[in-house]
């Protein structure tokens, strides 16, 4: 594949180039020996590639790849029931809140502690 690509990459420049500042390279085709089925979007050899010219795209490309081949409940996160995992924490099994950029709990945390407080007032009222 080594002596290809570098084959590739001399007799296409132009087009390895326009691929390269793609920002959505991981979903391009490339040409020459490359543009072969098995180098598509979605492939493992098409990873490879990715791994080589453009590692920052991999993580997408792995994304999509797991979500094509073994299904998308692999890479979508389910969805978050603070009351499902309140009720099964307590003082030796604490929650523990894992955040990924951009992601704030907080608000849904209040909410979810005004309810607890209003029905810990109405059960001693």
């Amino acid at each position: 594949m080594g002596v290809g690509l570098v084959r590739m990459v001399t007799d296409s420049g132009e087009q390895v180039r326009a691929i390269f500042d793609n920002a959505e390279s991981h979903k391009c085709s490339w040409p020459g020996k490359f543009s072969a089925d098995q180098f598509q979007p979605g492939q493992f050899r098409q990873l490879l590639l990715l791994r080589t010219l453009r590692p920052d795209k991999v993580v997408p490309a792995v994304v999509a790849f797991c979500a094509a081949n073994i299904g998308p409940e692999f890479t979508e996160p389910p969805p978050f029931e603070l009351e499902e995992c309140h009720a099964s924490s307590s003082a030796q099994t604490p929650l523990v809140f894992v955040l990924c950029p951009g992601q704030d709990p907080m608000s849904q945390l209040r909410s979810f502690a005004e309810v607890c407080l209003i029905i810990a007032c109405f059960i001693k009222c």
